[in-house]
Parts: C-alpha cells; structure tokens; sequence
C-alpha cells in the first residue's frame, strides 16, 4: 500500500489543493480501522455530511442528532438547507434513524427517495422518565436505562443509539442488553455538563448553538434553578452569539456574567463585543463584566459556576 504522504502529494499535484486537517485524521482512521478489521466503527461526520470527506463510506446506519443553526455560513442559513446537507449521508438500500424533530419531513423524504429503511423515534416512547443529580431514568421500549447524562436531549441520544443497537442485532451482530445498560449507567463525556471542581462548585458545557444552549438551561433550571450563578461566557466567531446570549441571560437574568476572549484571540469574539449585545438584553444587571479566560475562571466565588459557549475552551481549563 502506497504511503498516505505519497498519495497527499500526488492529489495536490493533479489537483492543486491541500489536504485539510481533518482529511488526513480521516484517511488516517480509515487505514488503521481497516489493519485492524473492525467489526463496527463508528465515524462521526466532520461537518455537515454531504459534501464531507467522511461520506466516501457506505454504512449499515446513518444515525442523525439534532439538526439544528450551526455552521450557516457553510450549510445554509434556513434549517431545511441544513437539513439536506446533513441528508447527503443517507446511502441506498440502507438505515437511517433519527429523533422526531423539525426537519424529519426533509429526512424522510430524502430516505423514501433512496430505499432507505428510515427509523423515527418519538418522544411518546420515552416513558418513567426521572432524574437526580447524578442520573437520568427512563424506558425506552423494552429496556430501563440509567443514564449517566445530563439533559433531555441526551435521552433523545440516548434512544437513537438504542435503535442503532436493535438494528445492528437484525444484521446479526451480538449485542448483549446487560453490557448496554452498564455502558449508559457508565458513559461518561467530557465538556457535556463536566463537573470540573467542587469546591467552588464549577460545571463546563460546550453549549455552543442554539438547540445545545436550550438544553444547557433546561438542566440548570432543574439542577440549580434556586442557586447563586456566575457564568464565563466565551463564543467563537462562526456561532450565533447573538440568539445563544438572548436565551442565557433571559434565561438567568439576576446572575453574575463574565464575558471574554476564549483562549484564542483569532478565533473567538472580543470579550467587548458579547458585553455590548448582553447590556442591550439586560441594561439593568449591574454583575455584567469582562475579563482574560484564565483570571475569569479563576475568580469564581458563586454558589455555583458554569464555564459556557465554547468547547475550544476546554483544553484550558487550569483551577486552581
């Protein structure tokens, strides 16, 4: 087999462009799954999916998430154009499953189109449904879950890889229900809802675009809805910060906000701009301030403290 150097020369060659980043971990992946001879991989598209370089494969299952405004300025800037690039994925004569939502109609017609078998989860086939601050419970068909995350939405997860899982077994994989239980009770995600220190205590959340920031404030209305709360804020460039801002702090108007730069001055907005737009949301908060990434979370005294808006920010996280 030729090297992946000798092939990312001779494509730049023929073609005139680099590989990107994303393109090379890709290929990289693919070549080391195939040495290994994986029995199920699970490959999780880069960004949007028609056009995306993880697209090459032909799966068992095209699982969907949440389909909702992210990454506009690339995908589209209505959910429906969104949603048909995300559709590239579906293949002929194959699965696909998703949670009912907003763009399923678009799904399902893509699906209809390609003699794909299309599984539609809905929310009435969720049942027992209770929580505490440690887990989520519920049914899901058959089967009762503890699941070891936090947030509606992450049952919704939960439930589409669920129904991954029963068709994997109709393709005559051995799947052991026990070892799915124990898995969900056990899962564990870094940067989704993360306590990262308990004294004071401190939750990181990646909440980045507008469906991820709507869970975010569900779970704290029913963690922590009568909780003293400051919230560091950082968004990088691309995301809607205007709509994630309106719904944080309308959501905890009488808390304390820190706003700043994220740990990357290129890539994230200034700490000014997220100022300005939260005092035209909230002109009579007087707890509204900036700062530098470090000292920000350094300073927090609250009764409880969340660090919000921006995975990128996580590798930075240094309490002490």
């Amino acid at each position: 087999m030729p090297l992946l150097e000798n092939i990312i020369k001779e494509y730049k060659k023929a073609f005139n462009r680099e590989f990107t980043r994303f393109e090379i971990l890709t290929s990289i992946a693919l070549l080391y799954f195939y040495e290994k001879n994986c029995d199920i991989v699970i490959l999780e598209v880069g960004l949007g999916g028609k056009f995306d370089c993880t697209n090459i494969v032909h799966p068992i299952i095209s699982a969907f998430g949440s389909i909702s405004f992210d990454h506009m300025s690339i995908l589209g800037n209505t959910l429906e154009k969104i949603a048909i690039e995300k559709a590239g994925i579906i293949k002929e004569n194959s699965n696909s499953v998703i949670f009912n939502q907003k763009a399923v109609s678009i799904i399902k017609e893509i699906c209809l189109s390609k003699n794909n078998n299309l599984n539609i989860i809905y929310e009435n086939e969720i049942s027992n449904y209770n929580y505490d601050n440690i887990y989520q419970y519920f049914k899901y068909k058959n089967l009762n879950i503890t699941l070891n995350l936090k947030g509606k939405k992450q049952i919704e997860n939960a439930c589409v890889v669920l129904e991954c899982i029963q068709i994997l077994k109709e393709n005559n994989f051995k799947i052991n229900d026990k070892n799915i239980i124990t898995s969900l009770q056990n899962i564990y995600h870094p940067a989704r809802y993360e306590i990262i220190n308990k004294n004071p205590l401190t939750i990181f959340d990646g909440a980045h675009n507008e469906n991820a920031i709507d869970n975010f404030i569900s779970i704290t209305k029913d963690l922590y809805k009568n909780c003293q709360k400051t919230f560091v804020v950082s968004i990088i460039k691309t995301k809607d910060y205007k709509t994630i801002l309106e719904k944080l702090l309308t959501a905890f108007p009488d808390s304390t906000y820190i706003f700043t730069s994220g740990n990357n001055l290129e890539k994230f907005l200034s700490s000014d701009i997220l100022f300005e737009e939260a005092t035209k949301i909230l002109p009579n908060n007087k707890n509204l301030y900036t700062n530098n990434f470090k000292e920000a979370i350094n300073s927090l005294q609250s009764e409880v403290n969340f660090i919000v808006g921006s995975f990128y920010t996580y590798s930075s996280i240094n309490l002490k």
